[in-house]
């Protein structure tokens, strides 16, 4: 058992027995996804410097994500890139503009 009050600098973590974590970094990033047709799934990629395929990332969507589109999670496809996918569950196309993403990224590669 190991208890850290403050902070603590660590070369890996473990958790469990798990995959290790060499680092987790946080920030935000904009998208701007082409017009989605009705009823279907678009993706955009965005650039977050160093992450790998085998890392993990988390996306928060934006508040202001037009009525029709559903967040459907993001994906490392190559070195700096994340896609992220978007649903269309609306019957016309939407072109959503910019939106700021907020992403936790978990180095494990």
């Amino acid at each position: 058992r190991l208890t850290v009050t403050g902070l603590a600098t660590l070369a890996t973590l473990t958790l469990g027995g798990g995959t290790n974590i060499k680092k987790v970094q946080s920030g935000t990033v904009a998208a701007d996804p082409a017009s989605i047709a009705a009823q279907t799934r678009g993706n955009v990629d965005v650039t977050i410097t160093g992450v790998a395929v085998g890392d993990i990332v988390l996306m928060n969507p934006p508040d202001g994500l037009n009525v029709g589109l559903v967040f459907g999670g993001c994906r490392v496809t190559a070195a700096n890139t994340v896609r992220i996918y978007i649903a269309n569950i609306s019957g016309a196309a939407i072109d959503d503009g910019s939106t700021t993403y907020d992403w936790i990224w978990f180095d494990l590669t």
